[in-house]
């Protein structure tokens, strides 16, 4: 299988959004007393490079699926959605219950380190790749059963 040259500029795009919106998580998220426009603006191109990020990848899935059939396609969106589910709740799991990050959250309150908020970002990468593929399943779902119908009616 050779892949051509879109589909490594959507995996590199992917990842280079991927960095740059870590970037701005990280410099929009210091631990401060007050807010700040600078520090909403870090934060709002954040998540708008996560959003980029994850939709670039789910294009560069569909690029590569390119030549499988409607239902293999289908089974593979729905198979990392799951996976993304799955680590998004063991990611939760390992934050809250292993690691006790939420401590820092009651009184005398004790800023995050730069370990938690590293840690927030790939759980915050996971949950809104996990929405974005569950809503391209959705939407490709939708899209396969009206060509059923359409076929069936024809």
């Amino acid at each position: 299988m050779t892949f051509k040259r879109p589909f490594w500029f959507l995996i590199f795009s992917s990842l280079g959004f991927l960095l740059l919106g870590f970037v701005c998580w990280m410099t929009g998220n210091p631990d401060f007393k007050h807010q700040s426009a600078f520090k909403d603006c870090f934060n709002t191109a954040s998540l708008v490079l996560i959003l980029l990020g994850d939709i670039s990848l789910l294009a560069s899935m569909a690029s590569c699926s390119r030549g499988w059939s409607p239902v293999a396609r289908f089974g593979t969106f729905v198979l990392v959605g799951v996976l993304l589910s799955i680590l998004c709740f063991v990611i939760m799991f390992l934050e809250y219950g292993v690691l006790n990050f939420g401590d820092s959250d009651l009184p005398p309150y004790q800023p995050d380190t730069p370990f938690e908020r590293a840690f927030d970002f790939f759980w915050f990468v996971v949950t809104v790749g996990a929405g974005v593929f569950w809503s391209g399943v959705i939407l490709y779902g939708v899209v396969l059963l009206s060509r059923l119908f359409r076929r069936r009616m024809a």
